[in-house]
């Protein structure tokens, strides 16, 4: 299973510098610079904008959904303390779908229980504070980051179509513009190579799944030099 990641980042190496070489060093640096304005955006504000996705517009539904998933006995349960675990868990595992299946560890269960008061609400939003808020923002970074990077690499694709060598006749200044542009897009390659393997390492510790572990990735030729 190993061997289709690393064909498809030999695949995607092939074809940046395929398309730099097609279309002019000018046209390469435009999408390099694509890559580099969204990654500069992502490491400089990703994490607090996903944060703000997160309180304006995700929190508050999971809250509830939480809430009506607690049993009406389970602050009852929680404040014995001797089956807190099982019955924290228990609302967990009503959630279904992305949210369930979370294991609850002790000291998850320590911050729920001191955070614990009378009413579901409280509870609800303790249980997503210690275990589900993570894992959300895991989730939204992740998809605002390929958000900012398809709006970045569109604005620049537009730009760099409109500088491309494709067209134009030989000579050699144009061969030497389609070398420079095979060559950057080779370093094109080893960013976007890297952040194939970033994203694959994430999934991998967020699936847990069979196909896809940080013990298949390790054992890949060229995904592992990434990691």
């Amino acid at each position: 299973m190993n061997w289709i990641y690393d064909l498809i980042l030999v695949a995607l190496f092939l074809s940046m510098i395929w398309k730099g070489w097609r279309h002019g060093m000018l046209s390469a640096l435009l999408r390099m610079l694509g890559w580099a304005v969204a990654l500069v955006l992502i490491a400089t504000w990703g994490a607090s904008w996903s944060q703000t996705v997160y309180d304006n517009y995700v929190e508050a539904p999971v809250v509830s959904a939480v809430e009506s998933a607690i049993p009406a006995d389970a602050i009852t349960a929680m404040n014995n303390g001797a089956e807190a675990l099982d019955d924290v868990q228990e609302v967990l595992d009503n959630l279904g779908g992305l949210l369930g299946g979370q294991v609850v560890s002790d000291s998850d269960l320590e911050t729920i229980t001191s955070l614990l008061r009378t009413d579901g609400t409280t509870l609800a939003q303790a249980i997503v504070q210690a275990i589900l808020e993570p894992v959300l923002l895991v989730v939204i970074q992740i998809l605002l980051s390929i958000l900012i990077l398809i709006v970045s690499l569109l604005l620049f694709g537009l730009l760099a179509r409109l500088t491309s060598s494709r067209r134009r006749g030989g000579g050699i200044l144009n061969r030497t513009n389609r070398l420079l542009g095979g060559a950057l897009g080779a370093l094109e390659a080893l960013i976007v190579g890297y952040i194939y393997a970033y994203v694959l390492s994430l999934l991998a510790s967020f699936l847990s799944v069979s196909w896809l572990s940080p013990a298949i990735l390790n054992s890949t030729i060229f995904v592992s030099l990434y990691l």
